[in-house]
């Protein structure tokens, strides 16, 4: 890989700095940088100006008097931005090595092996690209889901999925058939490669020793069958939300089952807003009657209220299912940890246009619509909330018992 790099290096000594592009132009690139050695100056050149074209990789000397190499990677994480990062050292123990990797670092370069810099540096963009891409991805999924959850077009979205799921199912079954091919591959070579090495010493392979590759390889392999396995789950779980479904609302289903299908198909952004999820569904809960793609609805609107609600990772949800005795009812109750509401905000919460989020784009017909869902459905839903406590929605189903009985009493 060769063509125009804009690197940024962390380095206090123009001399070193000099033979790190150096070495980067030996390797066919065209070289942008920019050196700084401040706190100050690096957090100043990683905001950028508008038009700057983004950072291709960083390389920061791993000791200078003002700014260590481990106080640059962790302002680089506190910028959120995916840029490659190598940490560049004179000779250093392997356990420093080890515990620079676990902060983060895509690599670390001793000085005196500088041959290793062009071969990492093309890896590390390669791997930044496809990086990208996956977020990209994942991106398009999440946007097609906020689409389903906040405007509710259920119709147009039986084309959209199919049309996406086609579209990202064709490359990724060939992801999956050739990962698994490269995997069998890889245990056929490696019996070589070991043989060799214990012949002849430790080798390059794909710019990194032998005895590091071995282990690595069967990782990356692993971790790009993970990769597309889970993209199948997204976009199969899009397509079951999706589909057109029959209005009749005297088929029986598993409430669980459907709780379980909007959990996995907002996975997403569950990990996005935060670190404590739990989800405790009741064991042999009694069937109930209707449409599980719109009860599934409802629960992905709660959800996803809730997620919005929190304002940190460290606050949580709770959802679980139960089944009510003295009411012959299924409860869904969905808990969160967020702000809370205030009682004028609650009563009105079901109300079709009102909201407090027009900032992230709400409508106001999310919890409009679940309301009228689950009163066709017989049942009903209902809030618990106040300020600095946070907020409970409940929706109470009747079992299929009587369900027949509440639907057929609404007229």
């Amino acid at each position: 890989m060769s063509g125009e790099l804009r690197a940024l290096i962390v380095e206090d000594s123009a001399d070193d700095a000099a033979l790190l592009v150096r070495e980067l132009k030996r390797g066919g690139f065209s070289v942008d940088f920019l050196c700084v050695e401040t706190p100050e100056a690096l957090r100043h050149a990683l905001e950028g100006a508008p038009g700057d074209r983004p950072w291709g990789i960083v390389i920061a000397d791993f000791s200078l008097p003002k700014l260590s190499g481990l106080d640059a990677l962790r302002l680089l994480k506190e910028t959120g931005q995916d840029i490659p990062f190598i940490l560049i050292s004179g000779a250093v123990s392997e356990d420093i090595a080890v515990s620079v990797m676990k902060a983060g670092a895509q690599d670390f370069i001793t000085k005196g092996n500088l041959s290793r810099l062009v071969p990492a540096v093309e890896r590390e963009l390669k791997e930044a690209a496809h990086r990208g891409g996956r977020r990209r991805m994942e991106e398009e999924v999440r946007a097609i889901n906020e689409r389903l959850v906040h405007a509710n077009k259920m119709a147009s979205l039986g084309t959209l999925a199919s049309g996406v799921a086609h579209e990202i199912n064709n490359p990724n079954n060939y992801i999956m058939l050739n990962a698994e091919l490269l995997s069998d591959a890889w245990k056929d070579a490696a019996a070589i490669l070991e043989g060799y090495y214990r012949s002849n010493g430790d080798f390059m392979l794909g710019g990194l020793p032998f005895s590091e590759m071995k282990k690595t390889v069967p990782e990356l392999l692993s971790g790009i069958a993970d990769g597309a396995r889970r993209i199948k789950d997204i976009v199969d779980g899009l397509k079951d939300f999706s589909r057109i479904e029959s209005a009749d609302l005297h088929r029986e289903f598993d409430v669980n089952r459907a709780v379980d299908a909007a959990v996995r198909l907002l996975s997403n952004e569950i990990t996005r807003y935060t670190d404590i999820f739990t989800f405790a569904p009741a064991a042999d809960l009694p069937p109930v009657k209707g449409s599980a793609q719109r009860i599934e609805q409802v629960i992905i609107n709660l959800i996803m209220n809730s997620l919005h609600a929190l304002g940190g990772r460290g606050r949580g949800v709770w959802l679980g299912t139960f089944y009510d005795a003295a009411t012959d009812s299924v409860i869904i109750k969905v808990k969160d940890e967020g702000g809370g509401m205030p009682k004028e905000v609650a009563v009105r919460a079901t109300e079709p246009f009102f909201t407090t989020k027009t900032d992230m784009g709400g409508t106001g017909l999310g919890l409009s619509i679940s309301y009228s869902i689950i009163k066709e459905h017989g049942g009903a839903l209902e809030f618990e909330s106040a300020p600095g406590i946070g907020t409970i929605a409940m929706v109470r189903l009747p079992a299929a018992s009587r369900a027949g009985q509440a639907q057929t009493g609404q007229g």
